[in-house]
């Protein structure tokens, strides 16, 4: 309970006055609202709320005009880019950046341009300045090459006549065509007159010119270093030479030993002079029975004398007029190494080696439509000296004459029998 301030009466303990002393409240009215300090606070915070939400839109549609130009750029960049990055890997772009590399003699931007995979070492800058020197000391050849690859680049057929080509590698980034120029090697025939000459390139030993010529393929185009090292009689000897594939032609380059003298070639021959001589029998030999099989005296290789050759040729034309045929093997051949000699002619240097031989055969005839295994054949025993001249062309001993003997001229023999 509680007692009302004014008089005194008990009142609820909330109540602050009586019923009969309660004082007469006044309702606000809107004036008074307006007026008051709620009004000013409500208008304000209405303002800011107003001004927050202007703010929000002017920062949105902001951030939307900038994200719309940013990704207008970013479409625009894009375009430009792949439309540059498209050229620029196209083939008629590498044709002309191999155009300018070369009038600019720009041999590092060449060596990016052009793809050479025959060699570990692939295309150097070495090897783009003689291109480079070439192109300029040939400018008619550079117009052609480049006639060639643009054409190349326009999708004309490949030339295989031309060295260079314009080359599709593949994607780049899985995106862009990526192309080069694709060198074509080169080939460097080497020739001598001597026997087992051992070959270098740039240094390095790439062969041996066992039959007097040699064929160095896969060659960079360039210039290169060419060395030839013989051995003769314990003593060595070298020629060096500068090859420059654009200005050599198909012919045969040839190495030559200035310091060897005839006698030294003779020594050389002489060293070899019964395996060669008695390689030369059996292939006459062995020729001698092609001949006749196949009607055609152009299977003796090693027979160089013309009168026998002709009385061959007049055998073989009467055997088939009669319509005979012929067949045979050999059985074997003895050498008189004894009799085995060699010579020069101080005039002419030529050399020349003589020998007798005896070779046995086994021949018979048939005649046309018969069988040949029901022909009768017989064994024939031949024997001659055969003279030999020494071909420093074909590096061969060939022979130049012969005459029937009727014994061996010593004791010194060996026999090669075959089955």
């Amino acid at each position: 309970m509680g007692e009302c301030q004014s008089c005194g009466k008990s009142t609820v303990s909330s109540q602050t006055y009586c019923d009969d002393c309660q004082p007469n409240q006044k309702v606000k009215q809107p004036a008074d609202f307006a007026r008051s300090d709620e009004w000013l606070n409500a208008s304000r915070y209405y303002e800011e709320y107003q001004d927050e939400q202007n703010s929000y839109k002017k920062r949105n549609w902001r951030k939307i005009f900038v994200s719309l130009v940013t990704l207008l750029l970013l479409l625009g960049f894009s375009a430009t880019g792949w439309a540059y990055l498209t050229k620029i890997t196209s083939a008629k772009h590498t044709v002309q950046e191999f155009e300018k590399a070369v009038k600019k003699s720009d041999a590092e931007r060449l060596v990016q341009l052009v793809s050479f995979d025959h060699t570990s070492t692939g295309f150097n800058k070495t090897q783009a300045n003689h291109m480079i020197d070439y192109f300029e000391q040939s400018p008619s050849e550079f117009v052609s090459m480049l006639g060639y690859l643009r054409a190349s680049a326009d999708g004309a057929e490949e030339d295989e006549s031309q060295n260079m080509h314009v080359h599709h590698l593949g994607a780049k980034w899985l995106l862009f065509d990526q192309y080069k120029i694709k060198l074509d090697p080169a080939e460097i025939n080497i020739q001598t007159s001597q026997q087992n000459v051992n070959l270098y390139l740039n240094g390095d030993q790439v062969g041996e010119l066992s039959e007097g010529r040699y064929e160095l393929n896969g060659v960079t185009p360039g210039e290169h270093v060419v060395k030839g090292e013989v051995e003769v009689n314990g003593d060595r000897y070298d020629h060096i030479m500068s090859v420059n594939t654009y200005e050599n032609t198909d012919d045969p380059i040839e190495m030559e030993f200035d310091e060897l003298s005839p006698e030294v070639l003779q020594a050389s021959l002489d060293e070899r002079l019964e395996d060669d001589i008695k390689n030369a029998v059996e292939n006459h030999v062995h020729e001698y029975v092609e001949a006749y099989e196949e009607k055609d005296i152009n299977a003796f290789q090693v027979m160089k004398n013309d009168s026998y050759l002709q009385d061959t040729d007049a055998s073989i034309q009467e055997m088939d007029e009669l319509g005979k045929n012929f067949s045979g093997g050999v059985k074997a051949i003895t050498y008189d190494v004894g009799s085995l000699e060699l010579k020069r002619d101080e005039v002419s240097d030529l050399f020349t080696s003589s020998i007798v031989v005896s070779f046995v055969l086994d021949t018979g005839y048939y005649l046309d439509g018969d069988d040949p295994d029901n022909m009768l054949s017989n064994e024939n025993t031949y024997s001659w000296h055969y003279e030999f001249t020494y071909d420093e062309d074909e590096k061969a001993w060939v022979i130049t004459s012969g005459k029937p003997m009727a014994m061996f001229e010593t004791d010194e023999l060996e026999v090669k029998e075959f089955e």
